[in-house]
């Protein structure tokens, strides 16, 4: 199943401005999850609109229709209804053949390979200061404290070159 969306993020992703689509949503023309949307059926309702404005201004045989508080050619409002069911057979496709992936799923996955990969290296200096320190001869203690500092030093560059991405 297709994500929900926020409303800004759909009307970005199809080239509307956010009030548009909001009002789409208040007027019921664009289907709304509890003030989310799935972008498949942002496409298809306004695909399914385009279509009935034109049908009213074709049967009274109009030259132009209002879309979106635009007034266009029939063959222009025809070619935008097209080019929505496009998109919404493109993203269909997209997501039936995995080819598209939850943003959600995505970054818990990379969230947990960080943990998993920061754990690993917070436990890194006790498990070897001991090794390393009877082979070169020094202080355990000692050893294991500057490798933990160095160690926590290079976590946290990591740590804030990664915010910066």
């Amino acid at each position: 199943m297709e994500p929900l969306i926020s409303l800004s993020e759909a009307a970005r992703k199809i080239g509307l401005n956010k009030s548009t689509l909001s009002r789409q949503v208040k007027a019921g023309t664009i289907r709304s999850h509890d003030g989310k949307v799935r972008l498949s059926e942002v496409l298809e309702d306004r695909a399914n609109n385009i279509a009935v404005a034109l049908r009213e201004p074709v049967a009274s045989g109009a030259t132009s229709a209002v879309i979106d508080g635009v007034v266009m050619s029939i063959n222009d409002a025809k070619a935008l209804k097209e080019t929505y069911l496009a998109r919404s057979a493109k993203l269909k496709f997209e997501t039936d053949s995995k080819n598209l992936v939850d943003v959600d799923v995505v970054h818990k996955a990379v969230f947990d390979l960080a943990r998993r990969d920061r754990d690993s290296w917070s436990n890194w200096p006790a498990r070897v200061s001991p090794l390393m320190a009877s082979e070169i001869g020094v202080d355990q203690v000692a050893l294991a404290v500057v490798l933990e500092k160095y160690v926590r030093e290079h976590l946290a560059e990591r740590s804030e070159s990664a915010l910066r991405i």
